[in-house]
């Protein structure tokens, strides 16, 4: 038993030392070949500054929102976070409420699920850091060696999920870290192909991999952030994470900083391109005198005291819009 998780466990770290953009996802497939789990996710943290969905591996897009939605806020979860000596749980281990739930009579049982497993994945000061869940056929697996194994390997999934989650400065102007929510993550792979890990559907899911398709294509494939909007105009934030094979691009719904306009920000991305203000009164469409009113108050509420800084600014706080950058 202990060769076998000796043997899973480098198996993992070998996964995870590796600068690859499928690296939780190899992962995820790892443990589900360990566990005779079917399907499974692994997600990080329920909060600020988080991809949800690190991989996935079969769920369908309605199971994928269930489990990280409602299932996270529901008694079962409740009893993983609340005891950190046993942070897993299997079907076998939870009460009647979990079998009969919502959930899990029209979403797992009909998909063919009738047994699995989740973790609570906490680092070694305990800061919560991820989730991983598991499916099964059967409702006897994981076995309990599959069980205790999970549990050893817990640290090496605690040090990918850290390595993972989008890098992000605090939020400039709130305090509030639930302010900051996940829209997007998406996966583009070294023949362009995206992998959609969360998204919303129609014409802005669309949008949201023409995005990530142009930006994995930046000549310059340093870890960038910037800014998208939306159909509908509003901004949003964006992490590009770069590696070897591929890109993972996050999409975040949080304040822009500063309290900057819309406006102000196409101003500023002007700015860092290294545009004059009758070229940026151009591209805008308003007079030139209002752009430098404009780049005045950009000035003031960045407390930059010139283009220059402020152009420096906005690439190292992620408020370029992404058609520049990716242009």
């Amino acid at each position: 038993m202990a060769d076998g998780i000796g043997s899973l466990g480098f198996e993992l770290a070998e996964i995870c030392v590796a600068e690859s953009v499928d690296r939780a996802r190899s992962v995820l497939q790892v443990l589900m070949n360990a566990t005779g789990a079917v399907a499974g996710l692994l997600a990080g943290p329920d909060g600020v500054r988080t991809g949800p969905v690190l991989a996935v591996q079969e769920y369908s897009p309605p199971l994928v929102e269930a489990i990280t939605g409602d299932f996270t806020r529901g008694p079962s979860y409740r009893a993983l976070a609340d005891d950190p000596v046993r942070p897993l749980r299997s079907w076998r281990d939870v009460g009647e409420e979990f079998v009969s739930s919502a959930m899990t009579r029209d979403l797992l049982i009909p998909a063919g699920y009738r047994g699995g497993v989740s973790m609570r994945i906490v680092d070694e000061t305990d800061g919560y850091v991820g989730d991983l869940h598991l499916s099964t056929t059967c409702r006897s697996r994981p076995t309990e060696s599959g069980m205790v194994a999970l549990h050893r390997v817990r640290p090496i999934l605690a040090g990918l999920c850290r390595s993972e989650l989008p890098r992000t400065e605090p939020v400039h102007g709130t305090g509030d870290d639930a302010s900051v929510q996940t829209v997007a993550r998406l996966i583009v792979c070294s023949d362009g192909c995206v992998e959609t890990l969360l998204a919303p559907g129609g014409p802005e899911g669309s949008r949201l991999r023409a995005l990530a398709a142009s930006l994995s294509r930046v000549r310059d494939r340093r870890d960038v952030r910037c800014l998208w909007s939306a159909a509908d105009g509003r901004p949003f934030r964006v992490q590009v994470r770069y590696f070897p094979d591929g890109a993972s691009v996050t999409v975040l719904d949080a304040p822009v900083p500063y309290g900057l306009t819309h406006r102000e920000t196409e101003v500023l991305s002007y700015v860092w391109a290294g545009l004059s203000n009758y070229s940026i009164s151009i591209r805008t469409g308003v007079r030139e005198r209002t752009v430098a009113a404009h780049v005045s108050s950009i000035l003031a509420k960045t407390g930059t005291s010139s283009r220059a800084r402020a152009a420096v600014l906005a690439e190292r706080e992620g408020l370029v819009w992404a058609g520049l950058l990716a242009n």
